[in-house]
């Protein structure tokens, strides 16, 4: 969608026509391209005021003077720097708009108000010529101004006969119900003399009262003043003012309590406002009106009764202002927060509106539907329903009530949330309700689609399936593309949730609407497997795929499928009788939860080109897991032997070199038993099962299992252990007697003992090394694991310190 282009002048306020940079036809001139008449800009406009003066004109052109001053005066508040809004306020006055005219060569100036004040001595006008500081614009206002003034005094006489036609025609079709001047109104100042003027010494003496009793609240001293001053003068209002105030016991009328009924001051008020000039600033009507809205905003209560009384003494233009005053403070007040109670709004509300609902219906149901907006986001759901029912009332299919009607059935504040609350059917008629209207828009039928998506992320199956078959029936048909997405997420969703036979309804919905879409086909290819997700196929599928006819119709519908074949080929290669594909399978079936969470809902390219090769690392990842462990096993095992072979060394040196022992194997295996023995059974088990203990919890495994599996390798190792090291006592004894003994003959052979002993001790040790190193090289490159390598290192530590404590105890044996 194009953006919208930024405004630089406003739009012409005779014809409407939008000004552009193309017409200036001087630096801050700009001549309109439809009417001619030129405007001076010589200022920069905010967008917002140039969007407001375009619709007030709008409002002008088609002849609503009333609700065009509304506006212009309204914008004169916002932006009292502007120009044209005083202008406005002028034209709509007078009723002036402009039309062709040959004589002028542009559109001219046409009155269809006349006042009794010229035009050029309106207040309005004044203004914009105070407002002209550049010189060419004051001057092009002063001109305008007297050819207006020039059509007045041309026109006048005749059309004041017009103008009689239509007030009873406007009174007419008003019903005497909103004359122009109210009866009070015309009452203001009815009973002042002509040039009247307060006396001095009177005017003193009210003042005096007003400060010595009034404010020292001696209410009946005053009033005894006041009463006195009016028996002279009986027009002195501010006497009659200072009544009023005795009467309802404040010094000053800011001071009355909220709990006061102004109703018994209106007799002296009528009194007051009579010997008030219409022209004066009405000090006195303000106080009511002030004291209304302070009572709107402290207490939250609307007196109607003082409304109407401040209206009465209001003409035409007045009411408006004062009735759009209320009804902004309405809408101010409900953007406070934690609103509880606001039954009293509805009738703040008709108040404020009575006079747009004749004017301008359209309006009267639009500030409706604002307020309806308001109280709903403020989650007072039953009152944004009572509004709703006067626009129904009045509109019953107008579309945006609809929404509003629906967010408050649900009880959601605005309509991004109603998917969150639509979980059931039973106040599904607000919905029919807009979907009878009409209503194409997409949103409130993607919140449907959503409520039945989160209800079957949450189990709901049977009220879910309610609101999809809701969203497809309802659907509009331009938004077939939405529909198709939908079925489609919806069927993977219920496959995933093994909701196999509730997915086929919607699944085959998808192929009528799109045969040729693969992924449909590849959700009817889950169904007939009963496979959750594409893993699911990986390892169920038994047969060649292309023997599934579903396989074979999502890759033959597809000009692209490059992805089905990848999977083909990922497929095809697990059923070879492959070490790769072994393993894959013995992994993925020992951790099958784990893979299969890992796809999830994953489309097939997703799968084939992210998934599968991540399966893959994780796979062999495992697999050099479980080998690094039976290895580590197999580096423990050759430590025990070696720890056999090191007792074994000592045990026959101590034998060679002990020259007050027998040279007998027997003697061999005393010793070799008495050096395993402080060793012993339960040490070595008790070590075997806190090493096999903590390797199964390092692995992942549970406690209980843990604990298993640490006593029953402790034990089978244990057994091992003891029936190497008790069996090489027995074969020395058995085997190795005369061995022994030729070689405690060692003098006869000309070698130093001590060099047999070191040669002896040597080739054990370089022996163990040896066989360590074998089996750590074997173990890092063929599983290529940090983990693996530390514990082979570890290994290598673990037999060091074997060694240096053996030939401690050699040595110790020796000395």
């Amino acid at each position: 969608m194009q953006k919208q282009k930024a405004r630089v002048f406003p739009d012409c306020s005779c014809c409407g026509e939008r000004l552009e940079k193309k017409n200036e036809l001087l630096p801050g001139l700009v001549q309109c391209p439809v009417c001619k008449n030129e405007h001076y800009v010589s200022q920069t406009y905010n967008q917002q005021s140039m969007i407001k003066l375009k619709e007030a004109d709008l409002k002008r052109i088609s002849k609503k003077f009333i609700e065009a001053y509304d506006d212009y005066e309204m914008i004169s508040s916002e932006y009292p720097e502007l120009i044209e809004p005083y202008w406005g306020m002028f034209l709509s006055t007078y009723g002036i708009i402009y039309e062709e005219n040959e004589e002028l060569k542009r559109f001219g100036p046409k009155i269809h108000m006349y006042l009794d004040e010229m035009p050029s001595q309106s207040k309005y006008f004044k203004k914009v010529i105070v407002l002209s500081q550049d010189k060419y614009k004051k001057q092009h206002f002063i001109e305008e101004g007297e050819l207006i003034d020039k059509i007045w005094n041309e026109t006048k006489p005749a059309l004041k006969k017009i103008k009689k036609v239509l007030k009873k025609t406007d009174d007419e079709s008003n019903d005497g119900s909103e004359p122009l001047e109210t009866a009070l109104y015309k009452k203001m100042g009815s009973s002042l003399p002509k040039d009247y003027t307060l006396d001095p010494i009177l005017e003193n003496k009210i003042k005096n009262a007003e400060i010595i009793y009034l404010k020292a609240n001696k209410f009946g001293r005053a009033n005894k003043v006041f009463d006195e001053v009016l028996e002279i003068d009986p027009y002195a209002k501010r006497a009659l003012w200072g009544k009023l105030l005795c009467k309802l016991q404040v010094s000053d009328f800011d001071l009355l309590g909220l709990n006061i009924k102004l109703s018994v001051a209106f007799p002296l008020f009528e009194e007051v406002m009579e010997c008030h000039k219409k022209d004066d600033e009405n000090i006195y009507l303000q106080a009511f009106e002030t004291y209304l809205f302070k009572l709107f905003k402290s207490s939250n209560k609307f007196d109607e009764e003082l409304f109407d009384y401040i209206l009465s003494w209001k003409n035409r233009y007045d009411q408006h202002q004062f009735s759009k005053v209320l009804y902004e403070e309405i809408r101010l007040y409900l953007e406070k927060d934690n609103l509880s109670d606001v039954s009293w709004i509805h009738q703040a509300l008709a108040a404020s509106l009575r006079f747009v609902e004749k004017e301008n219906p359209k309006e009267y149901i639009n500030k409706h539907i604002e307020i309806a907006r308001d109280l709903n986001l403020n989650k007072l759901y039953k009152d944004a329903q009572k509004v709703i029912d006067i626009v129904l009332s009045l509109e019953e299919k107008n579309q945006e009530a609809l929404i509003i009607q629906l967010c408050a059935t649900y009880k959601v504040p605005e309509l991004t949330l109603l998917h969150t609350e639509l979980q059931d059917l039973k106040l599904i008629k607000a919905f029919e309700d807009l979907i009878e209207s009409g209503y194409q828009n997409l949103d409130v039928f993607m919140e449907v689609r959503l409520a039945a998506i989160n209800l079957v992320e949450n189990g709901n199956y049977k009220q879910s399936l309610q609101l999809m078959d809701l969203f497809i029936e309802h659907c509009p048909e331009k938004e077939v593309d939405v529909l198709n997405d939908s079925l489609l997420e919806i069927s993977e969703l219920l496959i995933y949730k093994e909701k196999h036979k509730e997915a086929e309804k919607y699944v085959n919905h998808l192929i009528h609407n799109l045969p040729l879409l693969p992924a449909a086909h590849w959700c009817k290819l889950k169904i007939a497997l009963g496979a959750n997700t594409n893993f699911d196929v990986l390892m169920y599928s038994k047969k060649d795929l292309m023997e599934y006819p579903d396989f074979e119709h999502a890759i033959n519908s597809t000009s692209n499928p490059e992805d089905y074949i990848k999977f083909y080929e990922i497929h095809d290669a697990l059923k070879q009788s492959t070490k790769e594909g072994r393993t894959f399978k013995k992994m993925a079936n020992k951790h099958y939860d784990e893979f299969e969470a890992l796809c999830g809902l994953a489309d097939i390219h997703t799968f084939v080109t992210d998934i599968v090769p991540e399966l893959q690392k994780k796979v062999k990842r495992m697999a050099h897991v479980e080998q690094s462990g039976a290895s580590n096993i197999t580096n423990r095992t050759v430590i025990i032997l070696i720890l056999i072979g090191l007792a074994f060394v000592v045990s026959n040196l101590r034998a060679l070199f002990d020259t007050g022992a027998t040279n007998q194997g027997s003697v061999v295996a005393d010793r070799l038993i008495a050096f395993i023995i402080p060793l012993g059974a339960p040490g070595l088990f008790g070590l075997l099962f806190i090493v096999f203990i903590l390797t199964a919890v390092r692995e992942g495994n549970s406690f209980l299992k843990s604990l298993l599996k640490g006593f029953l390798l402790g034990l089978l190792f244990t057994v091992i252990a003891l029936v190497v090291i008790f069996g090489i006592p027995w074969a020395l004894a058995s085997y190795l007697d005369t061995l022994l003994f030729r070689l405690s003959d060692i003098s006869a052979l000309g070698l130093s003992s001590i060099v047999v002993a070191g040669t002896l001790f040597g080739l054990v040790i370089i022996a163990s090394i040896l066989i360590l190193r074998g089996f750590h090289i074997k173990l890092v490159e063929s599983t290529q694991s940090k983990k693996a390598s530390r514990s082979s290192i570890i290994n290598f530590i673990v037999v060091g310190l074997i060694v240096i404590g053996a030939l401690a105890v050699t040595l110790l044996g020796l000395l």
